[in-house]
């Protein structure tokens, strides 16, 4: 049981002894006989000032009695006050933690975050001698109740602390802690790395990690692909960016595209005109893939024009040749 203490004076002179009684819940004067535990203290000529202690319940009433005796003989019982003890610690105050502000979702205690945390002290109670005051400090300085917010990196270690009416205290501890990311880092590539033309990226097995800014590296799954659909032969990089903060990024690089090949048709040749045979090309960057070839020119096919007879009204030819393919004389 916690230590009750009273302080008495006596203005007898020349004491020879002291003894002093407590008495619960009761106001009528004890006998001198009741009176036994005696006060160890100095006797002398002089104002005796002693303290006396007593181990008690809280919520108990209590009368403190003293008897005196001097060397004559002379004696008196002398009684204090009745009072009630309190030596029950208050509830302590309590801690309102929210992320961002005070409409945010509740911080849990001792964990780390990257959002700034609000902060509001909560009173303690007391059912004795009732409540005094609650207070918050942080890393043991500044004792304040003004709300506030914590929004630079670090551990805070909070104390609140209730004191009731007669100097009994109570402390209740919390812990925010405060990291920062400050960029993401690709622990491992996707296990697919190449692709066709329009495909969707595919980041099954890849791992990303946050950095904070005290060093410390931690994997996580709160990032999102910038433009995964429709991968082309001109896709370098994959984008990968942080949710919280759009400006955090990362890129993934040795991703391959292959080309959209397209076929070019066939040009023959002509009798006057070369040809080329049939190619390959990229139709999104246009890069010739397979080259064609020059096909020469056929020339002509001769072949033999009959002599045409002169008649009474129309001129006659004499034999010539001409192209069987092109028809040119």
């Amino acid at each position: 049981m916690p230590l009750i203490t009273q302080t008495t004076i006596s203005p007898c002179f020349f004491t020879e002894s002291i003894k002093y009684l407590w008495q619960k819940e009761s106001t009528i004067e004890p006998i001198r006989e009741q009176i036994t535990e005696t006060l160890d203290t100095k006797i002398g000529n002089e104002e005796i000032k002693a303290t006396i202690t007593k181990n008690t319940e809280t919520g108990d009433n209590w009368k403190l009695w003293i008897y005196v005796q001097d060397i004559a003989g002379n004696s008196r019982i002398i009684g204090s006050e009745v009072f009630k003890i309190d030596n029950t610690a208050p509830v302590a105050g309590t801690l309102t933690m929210k992320l961002e502000n005070d409409a945010g979702n509740d911080y849990e205690n001792n964990t780390w975050t990257t959002d700034s945390v609000y902060i509001a002290v909560n009173n303690g109670s007391d059912e004795h001698s009732g409540h005094k005051s609650t207070v918050y400090s942080i890393n043991g300085e500044n004792e304040t109740t003004e709300p506030q917010i914590l929004a630079e990196s670090g551990i805070y270690e909070i104390t609140v602390q209730t004191t009731d009416n007669v100097g009994n205290i109570s402390t209740e501890l919390y812990t925010v802690k405060i990291r920062k990311v400050v960029g993401l880092e690709i622990i491992s590539n996707p296990t697919k790395m190449e692709y066709n033309p329009y495909d969707v990226f595919d980041g099954s097995g890849m791992e990303i990690a946050v950095v904070y800014d005290n060093g410390e590296k931690e994997e996580t799954t709160d990032y999102k692909v910038i433009n995964p659909r429709d991968l082309t032969c001109k896709t370098t990089e994959i984008q990968i960016q942080y949710n919280n903060n759009p400006e955090i990024k990362v890129s993934l690089t040795g991703i391959k595209v292959n080309h959209a090949e397209k076929t070019s048709e066939q040009i023959l040749p002509t009798c006057t005109e070369k040809g080329t045979t049939a190619g390959k090309y990229c139709e999104i960057c246009n890069l010739t893939l397979e080259g064609r070839e020059e096909i020469p020119a056929l020339g002509h096919t001769e072949e033999k024009i009959a002599e045409k007879e002169a008649t009474c009204t129309e001129n006659g030819l004499t034999e010539g040749t001409k192209c069987s393919v092109c028809k040119v004389i």
